[in-house]
């Protein structure tokens, strides 16, 4: 289920909110990412939604704002996974309809709107940005080393 709000890092946040449980929070650092070599996974320490939450508006402009970055957040006991992707829509994928369906009702009661299909920026030529305020990719990744977070995966460039 993929859905878009007026205010994305709003919708996502607010999504979090209701989660019953998080368990981790993968930062996904794209190719495009300044000077970027290819693409890097980091992944947090086991938290909860409280301290996910804290996470994120301490560090919105880097993450929930960054047009380079995607997010994910893990939630294990109902093997569903939350994601806003970089063009800034939140994906729900679950194996189980049920979570999916209750996902649908927070969306709906959070104002993103009914639509077919939502159209899709990855296959038209576009740009990602990065708000002026937010760190460096070094930075990124000192920051993200300090909070724990481990680089779990890390990818060549395409090309």
């Amino acid at each position: 289920i993929e859905a878009m709000w007026r205010d994305p890092a709003e919708g996502f946040m607010s999504t979090i909110e209701r989660l019953p449980a998080a368990d981790n929070l993968e930062v996904r650092i794209l190719d495009h990412y300044e000077d970027a070599t290819g693409t890097e996974v980091w992944l947090s320490p086991k938290l909860d939604v409280k301290r996910l939450l804290r996470f994120l508006a301490d560090h919105e402009e880097d993450l929930l704002h960054n047009g380079h970055v995607r997010l994910s957040v893990y939630l294990r006991a109902e093997r569903s996974t939350m994601r806003l992707d970089e063009h800034k829509s939140t994906v729900w994928l679950s194996a189980d309809a049920s979570t999916a369906a209750r996902f649908a009702t927070w969306a709906e009661a959070l104002g993103a709107p009914h639509v077919a299909a939502l159209p899709s920026l990855a296959s038209e030529p576009h740009f990602h940005y990065r708000p002026g305020n937010a760190r460096s990719l070094a930075a990124l990744r000192e920051r993200l080393s300090r909070a724990r977070f481990r680089r779990v995966e890390q990818t060549a460039a395409a090309g």
